[in-house]
Parts: structure tokens; sequence; C-alpha cells
């Protein structure tokens, strides 16, 4: 999930889906995206449709206080993501006050109020502001539960529900809540990708480490180079960290991996400070990865 940080003109916002579509959106057409090209793309939207979505983001600005009024409707394709929401735009006497995307089952992907205010009043504490971003939440759709993560900046309180299925994490997958220090809403976002079949089997930990140790020699060419700190299962989307043969956006469909972090051995080595490698659950086939330089 990505943190929210925009002017009151908003020209960076659109990426916000940090955290977390209920479904992989409306059928979405045409060749896989490729690094370089637009990743967004409007397409054609009838006055039905139009209608419905207006009216369905107006509900959420009465529910939420969103300021302004619907002025646009848009349906956009996010080529990098393999989705399409509808995107509504609310503007006030300054301009674009606040966007809304909503997936095609009419739930929201992404509610935000635009513009950098802080808090205007006193600054609420943890409890009060989990208190409020259930409340928010539930005003938006989601019926949170569980206890989430709490991180706190110094203008905002962020409240993190994070996906799980049969107790192991979907990478990225959740709902994120944030609000400013005054516990007013600025921001909901929610991802929810579909998942591949779970493997009848599943190699252990043991061996999912005693694969990174050989791919990871194969990288930085020997087998002290990376230093193995954990392997923990997760849903995630295959990428192209490790193979750039592969598509370079994710695949729409999560599936379920061991994720093996590890550090440099050499602490002054030039390798990244931190990496983590993909494997496949069912047979430790590399899928991708993260990493910190």
């Amino acid at each position: 999930m990505r943190r929210f940080r925009d002017s009151r003109r908003w020209p960076a916002l659109l990426l916000a889906g940090g955290v977390l579509a209920g479904c992989s959106g409306f059928a979405v057409a045409g060749s896989p995206w490729t690094a370089g090209e637009p990743s967004t793309r409007q397409l054609a939207i009838d006055r039905v449709a139009t209608t419905a979505a207006g009216a369905r983001a107006d509900v959420l600005r009465a529910k939420l206080g969103l300021p302004g009024r619907v002025v646009a409707v848009e349906r956009i394709e996010d080529r990098f993501e393999n989705r399409v929401v509808d995107r509504v735009t609310f503007e006030d006497e300054i301009g674009p006050s606040a966007l809304v995307e909503l997936e095609p089952n009419g739930r929201p992907h992404l509610v935000i109020a635009l513009g950098w205010r802080g808090a205007k009043g006193v600054a609420v504490g943890r409890n009060v502001a989990l208190r409020l971003a259930i409340a928010q939440a539930r005003a938006a759709g989601f019926q949170v539960a569980g206890a989430p993560t709490i991180l706190e900046t110094a203008e905002e309180w962020e409240v993190v529900w994070e996906r799980r299925v049969d107790g192991i994490p979907v990478l990225g997958d959740g709902v994120r809540v944030s609000l400013w220090k005054d516990g007013s809403f600025h921001a909901i976002v929610h991802w929810e990708h579909d998942l591949a079949p779970r493997p009848a089997t599943i190699i252990d930990a043991a061996r999912a480490r005693e694969i990174a140790v050989a791919r990871f020699a194969e990288r930085f060419g020997r087998r002290d180079a990376i230093a193995i700190r954990s392997a923990s299962l997760a849903w995630v989307r295959p990428n192209d960290l490790w193979d750039p043969s592969r598509p370079d956006a994710p695949t729409p469909e999560a599936r379920l991996a061991w994720l093996v972090s590890g550090v440099p051995g050499d602490p002054d080595a030039v390798t990244p400070h931190q990496i983590e490698l993909w494997l496949d659950a069912a047979d430790g086939s590399v899928i991708g990865g993260d990493l910190i330089e």
C-alpha cells in the first residue's frame, strides 16, 4: 500500500492505490503493459454507468465528509495493474477537492480528500484514531475486523488491515485508512487481488532456504554473499525482478510463495541492503522478489 502525499492540484495523486480492487476490474483487453508505455488510459463510459458512479461517489461524499461536488466521471484502465475503475472527481471553489475510484461492484478502491491540510484541531491519540478509522472504513463499506497495524507520522495516523487467507498474508492487499492528526478523514485505499489455487503440496521452510542460498550464490558469485534472515509464506503477484524476460507488470493473480529475506554477508559489499526472493510454494521456482538498495 502506498502513502498519500499530494497538493490541491493533485497531479501526483492518481497512483495512490497504494494499499489496497475487490476484483481485477472491468474486463481489460489488449496487450500486456510494457515499461515505457503509458500505464493508464481513458475508456468510453455510457450515460447509465456515469450516473451510477456519480451517485455512488456522492453517497461516499456524504458519509465521509468529502469537500466539493461531482464534476466528472471517467472510466480509467490501469494497464500496470490490469484493472479498470470509474474515477469520480469532485471540485470546490479552489479546484479539484476529492477523488473516488470505484470497482465494478460499486465498492471503493480509492477515496481521498485532496490537499495538504494537516491537523486543524486538537490531535487525537492512538485509541481514538483507531476508533475513527474503523468508523470511516465501515462508512465506506468495509467491515474491518481484527488488530490492524497503526502507524503515526508527524501529520497523520494510518491504520492498516492486512488481508489474510487462512492466516497467510496477501502482500499489498487490505484496507488502509489515513486520518489527519486531529482525526479528520484523509483517505481510504482498498486492494484485493484474485488468488491462484493453493498448491496441493508445499515445500518446507528449510528447503526454501536451501534454494534461496543457491539462487543468491548464482546472482552474487558466492554462497555467503547473502545471509538468510527469514523465510515466510505469503501470497504475492509474480514480478520480473529476478528474470527480466518476465512481463514488466506484476501478474493479476497472486500465488502462494516462500518469501526468503536476506542481507549482505559483507556489509561493505556493493549489494542491496536487503533482498527478498520469492519462491513458488509448490516447487521452489523463482517467481519474483523485492530489494532495498
